[in-house]
């Protein structure tokens, strides 16, 4: 697929950015002394905008910047932004949930970046959708959640980054924060790793289309289901969450295919409350 040569821009002069079409864009955004790297791919005459967040990335196979699935880009509906974790870069980890640094939160830097790429398309918050699996359903329920008007459409996604394997957030935590003592991290930084605890902080509890293999014990028992009942001791209005099942006991915690994946979004993209995987 044709691509076009980088290109850099303050964060300032995002609204003014005279962006390509039909092609992948590598835009790299200074933003409050960081760079954050995204890939686009606009469509003129799209009514939709989709922002895509990476799951696990292998370093030693492709060194961040990464932008999973950028490759099916033709195939995927609306404008597209794929989002890199600046999380990951100058390191080994695979996993780094959009937390960026102690003292920067990097999805809500992020958040600012997709919101004011969403002005200069003039396209409508309730025509943006947030879409990933694993981690990337993680990071963009909470972008939704900082983004009201818009829809995460999540695949088997983490809902507690703590639950998750010890092997892979501890070495996020120590390289974040300093430090693995979760009663710590919690205390202080609690939104940026509970989604429960991000739609409180937030004060927004955005639609979700929740994609979920029941076949994969480890999500159902250490994300379904403490999310949903927390999501009800809260008090969120649960019509907001669309669950969708599916039973794949081959795939287990693995993301649908893309085929699958494509039809998926294209459903609730379009309004077709009647899908079924």
């Amino acid at each position: 697929m044709n691509s076009n040569a980088p290109l850099e821009a303050s964060f300032s002069d995002l609204k003014s950015l005279k962006l390509p079409y039909r092609k992948l864009q590598h835009l790299t955004v200074v933003h409050d002394g960081h760079r954050y790297h995204l890939m686009l791919y606009l469509r003129r005459r799209a009514d939709t905008l989709l922002v895509l967040s990476n799951g696990a990335i292998d370093p030693a196979k492709k060194a961040p910047p990464v932008f999973m699935r950028s490759s099916w880009a033709e195939s995927l509906p609306g404008s597209l932004i794929f989002i890199d974790d600046p999380t990951l870069h100058g390191t080994e980890l695979k996993l780094g949930w959009g937390q960026g640094d102690r003292a920067h939160f990097a999805l809500e830097a992020i958040s600012e970046i997709v919101e004011a790429l969403r002005e200069s398309l003039k396209m409508p918050r309730e025509h943006m959708f947030f879409y990933g699996s694993s981690a990337g359903g993680f990071m963009s329920m909470m972008l939704a959640s900082m983004n009201e008007g818009t829809t995460a459409i999540v695949n088997n996604p983490q809902t507690d980054v703590l639950s998750y394997y010890e092997s892979a957030v501890t070495p996020m935590l120590e390289h974040v924060y300093g430090t693995a003592d979760r009663g710590i991290i919690m205390e202080e930084y609690g939104y940026r790793l509970n989604i429960c605890e991000a739609f409180k902080h937030y004060g927004h509890f955005p639609p979700i289309h929740y994609f979920q293999n029941r076949l994969s014990g480890e999500d159902m028992k250490k994300h379904v289901a403490p999310f949903i009942s927390n999501v009800l001791s809260e008090g969120f209005d649960m019509s907001r969450l669309y669950m969708h099942h599916y039973f794949d006991r081959d795939a287990g915690h693995g993301p649908l295919s893309r085929e699958g994946t494509i039809r998926m979004l294209e459903a609730v993209m379009d309004g077709d409350m009647s899908y079924h995987i």
